[in-house]
């Protein structure tokens, strides 16, 4: 018999398959919004629509895979998905001990969920990302000199209850927040970085604050 193939080699082929380069993911998301009862706006296409993102949950994956040949000292794809609810529930449990921010832990559990299951972890309650929570990773550029945060006060309110980058910000029209029928606000952004778009969701205590700015806003405004 062959030797059989290794945890890492098993994800990366798994990776491989989800690959979705070219195709909408917001197109893919309201199909499945309109052809089922699902109306989340974190509705899961179950593909990778750009190279960032898969590049990240790879990176995710394989340090997953580390910790479950270090700590359980397994390197069987099948073993792994016998336990995969309990083992990636462990490993979130270890990061959040670790202090790591409600968002990479999203991620990391977004990026698990591609591999091991959709509803993997689903009993482990994450941190609640929170707009205190977020802090800026850059320093001030050129074009923070032109603008003054005291004089636009919903501006800034609206910017940090999204946290798009300036470009998406400034390509944004009221036709791209989306009121989903559970209440939540989504944000379409149609050109983000590399050119891919991406939904975003606004935090549940930002909401009133997009809603302000919007209301008896054309479309195209």
């Amino acid at each position: 018999m062959g030797k059989r193939s290794g945890l890492g080699y098993a994800y990366i082929k798994q990776l491989d398959s989800l690959m979705a380069i070219g195709e909408s993911r917001h197109q893919a998301k309201q199909a499945i919004r309109e052809t089922t009862d699902t109306k989340r706006w974190n509705v899961s296409t179950g593909k990778i629509h750009s190279h960032t993102t898969r590049r990240v949950y790879q990176q995710q994956i394989m340090a997953f895979a580390d910790w479950v040949k270090e700590t359980h000292h397994v390197n069987d794809h099948a073993i792994v998905a016998a336990h995969a609810d309990e083992w990636a529930t462990q490993y979130l449990q270890a990061l959040i001990e670790k202090g790591r921010s409600p968002w990479t832990l999203q991620t990391i559990r977004s990026a698990l969920r591609m591999v091991l299951g959709r509803e993997v972890s689903s009993s482990l309650k994450l941190p609640k990302r929170t707009r205190e929570a977020i802090t800026r990773s850059r320093l001030p550029v050129k074009q923070d000199a032109h603008f003054q945060p005291k004089n636009w006060p919903e501006h800034v309110r609206f910017a940090q209850a999204i946290g798009l980058r300036y470009a998406e910000m400034r390509d944004l029209r009221v036709g791209n927040v989306t009121i989903m029928p559970d209440g939540t606000i989504s944000v379409h952004v149609e050109n983000g970085k590399g050119g891919k778009s991406r939904d975003v969701t606004v935090l549940a205590d930002d909401e009133q604050d997009i809603l302000a700015m919007i209301e008896g806003r054309e479309p195209r405004e």
